[in-house]
């Protein structure tokens, strides 16, 4: 890719030289907006929907993560990883051992699950030990996490990837999460509070 490559199109259509069918809105006349809210720090990956919710642990705001079906029966799960959208994920960190800790709520059907995967890498993006996982079953509350982190080499940076259903497992469309006060137990700076956004 180049920067400042553009296409422009317009009028689309099927012609197979007898019948000619405008393509669906082939003249981009209709346009729905979407205003997508990021939290600072975090970057939307999922195609589930991702929102800025007021009923937050604590603060302000909380992000609400929403799994939906794509209208074929797939289910995608809504997702954030921690880091700038374009840049390589995750943020700086260079102690051996931590933990992550922070609050969330969460709601589903059948057996699925939230799930949030932490690993810490070198400076290249190479794994430095196997992920860490932890799985967020049903509270309707509020409910406080720990994730323990630690590796036997210094680390250079922590990536965290948070998803509303366990790929691994059965997604349920509508399987809602709620995460918020993202903190790092002993690194006095830690990961801030999911409660800033901007609009794109």
């Amino acid at each position: 890719p180049k920067a400042g490559s553009w296409l422009e199109l317009d009028v689309l259509s099927f012609d197979d030289g007898i019948v000619y069918v405008p393509a669906p809105d082939g003249d981009f006349e209709n346009w729905v907006n979407h205003n997508i809210d990021n939290a600072t720090g975090w970057n939307n990956q999922g195609l589930g929907e991702v929102t800025k919710s007021s009923t937050p642990h604590t603060g302000n705001f909380a992000v609400k993560m929403v799994s939906k079906d794509d209208g074929t029966g797939y289910i995608d799960e809504a997702y954030i990883q921690l880091g700038l959208p374009q840049q390589m994920p995750g943020m700086p960190f260079t102690k051996k051992v931590d933990t992550l800790t922070g609050y969330y709520k969460y709601s589903a059907g059948g057996t699925d699950k939230g799930l949030l995967v932490a690993s810490l890498t070198d400076a290249n993006g190479m794994p430095l030990g196997a992920p860490v996982t932890h799985k967020f079953s049903l509270a309707a509350n509020y409910t406080y996490f720990e994730v323990p982190l630690s590796s036997t080499v210094t680390p250079a940076v922590l990536m965290v990837d948070i998803m509303s259903s366990d790929y691994s497992g059965t997604p349920v469309d509508g399987s809602t999460l709620y995460i918020d006060n993202i903190r790092l137990k002993n690194t006095p700076t830690g990961i801030g509070r999911i409660e800033n956004n901007a609009t794109a």
